[in-house]
């Protein structure tokens, strides 16, 4: 049996790392890493309990999340009760590439807004939308525009929070990616600590659950995947989201974190799946 498993990682190319993978020092290096660097950081939104006026004080390092936004989330889950909170991420449909109209999407991205949009009112069929925030992107506006017309009544807002940039130095490297811009990193950091922290009912045993919906971009949501699954930064190009793909992630009044999916393009059809 370690025969064939040494026959499959060496046709994988890995042969050299399984080897040294298995040498008694490694081990000992990989449990370190486990009970260190890779266990579980119970208190990850921390940075949204630090008092106003303390955030003066470190603000050199700090990087607060908007005060606004995270105010009227959670005033609305104490008056509503709101113990579970559902992050709902699309990605932009399919946008012009050309001169000529760039940015805008094209007749087939919105067909795929509006088809995600249907996706999402059957999913969330049980669920209260509590608002739908875009980038300011025209792309990624005109995306949330479509989605918003299976949830009459629900607020739209837009946010330069949610807007396209590289958000760290990818690891491994890769030649077509742009240039990191370390203030553009600090915006999309920003992004998620201001949407991503835990809910706070009054009542601590409260199950009342709603969903925020984020329409954005590929990068932006990677990176938000990355960090709330604790992850290093610099992994965010390891995975892929075609044009209007949905991630879901679930948040619960404890700071339990649950990926529900990445990237979901099931209710698209073939001839809809893009990626640009």
């Amino acid at each position: 049996m370690l025969g064939r498993a040494v026959a499959v990682v060496v046709a994988t190319g890995a042969g050299g790392f399984f080897y040294d993978f298995l040498s008694h020092k490694n081990l000992e290096k990989l449990s370190e890493s486990l009970e260190t660097d890779l266990s579980w950081d119970d208190d990850w939104d921390r940075y949204t309990r630090v008092p106003v006026e303390r955030q003066e004080d470190i603000k050199s390092w700090f990087i607060a999340p908007d005060a606004e936004i995270l105010k009227h989330r959670q005033e609305y889950e104490k008056e509503n009760n709101i113990g579970i909170r559902d992050i709902i991420m699309v990605r932009h449909g399919q946008y012009i590439t050309g001169e000529e109209g760039y940015g805008n999407l094209t007749e087939l991205g919105k067909s795929q807004a509006r088809v995600t949009g249907e996706r999402l009112k059957k999913i969330l069929a049980n669920r209260k939308v509590r608002i739908i925030y875009h980038s300011d992107m025209p792309r990624a506006e005109q995306t949330a525009i479509e989605i918003a017309k299976n949830f009459p009544g629900v607020q739209v807002r837009k946010t330069s929070l949610l807007a396209e940039a590289i958000p760290a130095v990818p690891d491994p490297p890769s030649a077509n990616c742009p240039e990191f811009d370390a203030e553009e990193g600090k915006r999309l950091e920003k992004g998620y600590r201001t949407f991503f922290s835990r809910p706070t009912p009054e009542d601590d045993q409260s199950t009342n659950e709603c969903v925020d919906i984020l329409v954005g971009h590929g990068n932006c949501f990677r990176l938000f995947v990355c960090r709330a699954m604790q992850i290093d930064p610099r992994y965010w190009l390891r995975m892929s989201i075609y044009n209007c793909g949905i991630s879901w992630i679930e948040l619960d009044k404890t700071g339990h974190v649950s990926v529900r999916g990445v990237g979901d393009i099931g209710h698209l059809d073939e001839k809809k799946i893009t990626y640009s």
